[in-house]
């Protein structure tokens, strides 16, 4: 988990720190919702902790000190909840902080009714609005957390029933949110690759370096490259190097189908770099 918060935490993508159902719940949620999230309860960690010490140190006060315990654990949970895109958690990370909060409210009006002590509203209550605030900030990432979730549910009921892909299909993705997106022609159900390099159909040339591709991967843009030469244009760039329009997100997905053409390929021509291709992925 500490390396899914350091590469948020420093702004990274943790998408190559999931495994494979997370990193689809990921491609549907977006990164900005879970680094949001993640922040946020980092923070709320943070500012707990700090009330915890002014508790035990400025008012010598128990009660208040177990209390704020429980808000930095609650905010803990919220952290790993979000790095973990579990949204059971995430839920149970707010109800727990909302609940925590009304508790600490009730202390303080019972100080202030039976001893006097207005500290008690000018410590907490501010607190409470702004760790509110704080934890609404999660609130994003739950709602998108359900939905992805039952997105999931459903392609997954709904693709048992469905005709099996065509190899057209799975090696032109339309997004980056599905692998399998329809593509405006079909090619037949029985299709298998080509026995020799001319009659290959498809060009598995990278279209930055124009070579022969050894890792495809789809990017944002829904097309595929060569993971080193996107992931250097990516650095200096935010669009698409095909399309030249901006990229949702910088997100790269393995295309395993295009590597099976290329192993195909290699396997059929003694020097595959010099093959002809004829369309473009």
């Amino acid at each position: 988990m500490l390396g899914k918060w350091s590469a948020v935490i420093s702004g990274r993508s943790p998408y190559d720190l999931l495994d494979a159902r997370r990193k689809a719940i990921l491609l549907k949620v977006g990164e900005f919702k879970l680094k949001i999230s993640t922040v946020a309860s980092s923070f709320n960690v943070l500012y707990s902790f700090i009330f915890l010490m002014a508790s035990y140190t400025a008012r010598k006060s128990a009660l208040g000190a177990v209390v704020n315990v429980f808000y930095i654990t609650n905010a803990l949970l919220g952290v790993w909840s979000s790095l973990e895109l579990n949204r059971l958690l995430v839920c149970m990370y707010i109800i727990n902080d909302i609940a925590l909060n009304l508790i600490v409210v009730v202390i303080a009006v019972v100080d202030y009714l039976r001893w006097g002590e207005p500290i008690a509203f000018y410590l907490y209550i501010p607190g409470v609005v702004l760790d509110l605030a704080i934890v609404s900030l999660s609130v994003p990432l739950s709602r998108a957390l359900f939905a992805a979730h039952a997105a999931l549910m459903t392609e997954g009921s709904g693709s048992s029933t469905a005709a099996p892909p065509t190899a057209v299909q799975l090696a032109h993705p339309t997004n980056a949110d599905s692998s399998l997106a329809p593509v405006s022609y079909v090619e037949p159900a029985d299709f298998t690759l080509p026995d020799t390099v001319a009659g290959l159909e498809y060009d598995i040339r990278c279209p930055i370096s124009l070579e022969i591709m050894r890792d495809p991967v789809i990017a944002a843009d829904g097309h595929t490259y060569e993971r080193a030469s996107i992931e250097q244009w990516l650095r200096t760039h935010a669009n698409s190097p095909k399309t030249g329009e901006r990229l949702p997100n910088k997100n790269l997905t393995p295309n395993y189908t295009v590597r099976s053409m290329v192993a195909t390929l290699q396997a059929q021509s003694p020097n595959p770099s010099t093959s002809p291709a004829v369309a473009v992925v």
